[in-house]
């Protein structure tokens, strides 16, 4: 149904032909995009899905960032605030460009869901239970790597723009309503993050949306929780009281 190699090499030539190779931050969504591929390939082997679904998963996460590129030719800068990157991606490949990369047209509103919901806060309701399905798997595999991200690339590669940087990390504060959000065991909203580690605090709080068992045995086995906090080297006794609270609040949710 999907061949892999030609929808990579697609994917390749449009961002090519957009010229978006030359945006800062090109190269981390681009190597995250395929590491993406793998995690859903993962899930998906862990949940015996058969070879429909898993072709569908792989090609939702091939896409699902292609809305990244966009606005990283816009604001130069990844800013969920300020552009919906999962819509517009969504709306993109709705007005055509999906062709590009699958010729079966009958998974077209499945795909463009997953895409679409894949960074909301919460899924939308009136999904069909195929559609939920693979809007889970997307989400989780997204995730998934967005952890790997965060403690292999600097605070520059990874937040272009912001100037942040690990010496403002390891001062950093962390707001109220960001600490509110992990004792509540939820998400954090994006617009309540205010200080530099509120950003990496609403990674780490991805944990409370995992879908699949395969998921959260992924953040145990890799100790993600620990060497994240570990990563951010903090000096500031306050909030060092706050990680060791986050640590607890999450290794204890994941245990459950």
């Amino acid at each position: 149904m999907i061949n892999r190699e030609q929808a990579a090499e697609a994917f390749k030539a449009y961002l090519q032909e957009n010229g978006y190779e030359k945006e800062d931050g090109y190269e981390l969504k681009y190597v995250h995009t395929f590491h993406v591929c793998q995690r859903a390939l993962e899930i998906a082997a862990s949940l015996n899905c058969d070879e429909s679904d898993t072709g569908l998963a792989w090609l939702i996460a091939l896409l699902h960032d292609i809305g990244r590129f966009a606005e990283l030719s816009v604001f130069h800068t990844f800013d969920g605030t300020r552009f919906d990157h999962a819509k517009y991606g969504a709306d993109l490949l709705g007005r055509g460009l999906l062709r590009r990369f699958i010729v079966d047209d009958s998974y077209d509103r499945l795909i463009l869901k997953a895409i679409s919901n894949h960074s909301k806060l919460v899924i939308e309701d009136g999904l069909t239970p195929h559609e939920l399905f693979h809007a889970r798997l997307i989400r989780d595999a997204d995730k998934l790597d967005n952890f790997r991200v965060k403690l292999e690339t600097t605070p520059e590669e990874t937040f272009p723009g912001y100037g942040f940087t690990n010496e403002i990390l390891s001062t950093s504060g962390i707001s109220d309503a960001v600490m509110e959000s992990v004792r509540q065991r939820q998400c954090v909203k994006l617009e309540d993050r205010k200080e530099p580690l509120d950003y990496y605090v609403c990674i780490m709080a991805f944990i409370f949306d995992l879908n699949y068992p395969y998921s959260r045995s992924y953040v145990q086995m890799n100790d993600i929780i620990r060497r994240m906090i570990q990563s951010m080297n903090c000096k500031d006794e306050v909030t060092c009281g706050k990680l060791d609270e986050i640590r607890a609040i999450m290794e204890a949710y994941l245990q459950e």
